[in-house]
């Protein structure tokens, strides 16, 4: 399995391949158990039912969410006390293209930056293995979940000029509503979430960059335990808070010094660092030279800046 984590599907391109999508209302096909090649997700819109899948049975209610991965046997049961159910189901395959790292460097004889690449051809994965999704989920953010699956269906069944591409952007705009509810809000008993927390912290770092934040610091203004915080902030950035925050700071450095004649001691200080041979050696680290040839070199370029929030929607 390669998409085990949030992080993980951040490091793919998913290409969604969809074969069907419909709005079944008051739903007849009751006891018919079908088999796909196919993965099938199922938004319970409204009624309930029971979901008999691999021989496991499951009981559904409007908000819930149902994964069947491919070749699976399933079929819908009828309760004695239901008379129908509504819900919206997709059926597609998918290709994985794993992401390249794109750099810049400046060439000072073109005075601009060229951007590079990987010399070697992407990494394409067309196995279709199971997506790491639950069996049955809940919606937590039900009313958008449902405006996803809702506009699929009406986008396919229009046929209207350009429905493939417009098909595949809402199908990818809801997965990745689909794997935020699985990895961050399902089974939540707080209102708070791993989303909201380093959001929080990362809001608080751009608008503290000046002072110094200890790791005390991010635990007290997030309120949960060092390993925990240290844990989330990594599936979702790929970094530990402290090297986020120092990436930070260096992004701001580089606007000064490309900005702004200033010395750099004083844009040590402006972006919280006290010491100013510390922060040359940890901004050689993370851009590979030193501020004052950075300065030299890159005169009129805009930096690229680390992204400074985790996306809730």
């Amino acid at each position: 399995m390669i998409l085990n984590s949030f992080s993980d599907f951040n490091n793919f391109m998913i290409i969604p391949i969809i074969s069907a999508c419909a709005h079944r209302s008051h739903f007849t096909g009751w006891n018919e158990y079908r088999t796909l090649v196919e993965h099938q997700l199922i938004l319970i819109d409204e009624g309930h039912a029971v979901i008999s899948i691999d021989g496991m049975h499951y009981t559904v209610e409007e908000g819930d969410i149902i994964y069947i991965s491919p070749n699976s046997r399933y079929g819908l049961l009828k309760p004695l006390n239901c008379k129908y159910v509504n819900f919206i189901n997709v059926q597609f395959s998918y290709v994985l293209i794993k992401n390249q790292k794109i750099t810049w460097r400046f060439d000072s004889e073109k005075n601009f930056s060229i951007m590079e690449t990987s010399k070697s051809a992407p990494e394409i994965f067309t196995d279709n293995q199971p997506l790491p999704f639950s069996v049955v989920q809940k919606a937590v953010n039900f009313t958008l979940i449902r405006e996803g699956f809702v506009n699929l269906s009406k986008v396919r069944s229009s046929r209207q000029i350009g429905w493939e591409w417009q098909s595949f952007q809402l199908f990818s705009g809801l997965l990745l509503q689909l794997v935020k509810n699985h990895f961050f809000y399902s089974g939540s008993t707080s209102q708070e979430n791993r989303l909201l927390y380093v959001n929080h912290l990362i809001k608080y770092f751009s608008e503290n960059l000046g002072k110094q934040i200890t790791l005390d610091d991010m635990i007290n203004i997030t309120g949960v335990s060092k390993s925990y915080l240290i844990k989330i902030f990594k599936e979702l950035t790929n970094m530990t808070p402290l090297a986020f925050l120092n990436q930070m700071r260096i992004d701001k450095a580089k606007d000064h010094l490309l900005n702004h004649r200033l010395r750099i001691r004083d844009i040590a200080l402006m972006v919280g660092f006290t010491d100013e041979f510390y922060f040359s050696r940890i901004f050689k680290k993370i851009v590979g030279i030193s501020p004052r040839q950075f300065k030299n070199e890159n005169q009129g370029i805009v930096p690229n800046y680390t992204k400074m929030e985790v996306e809730l929607e």
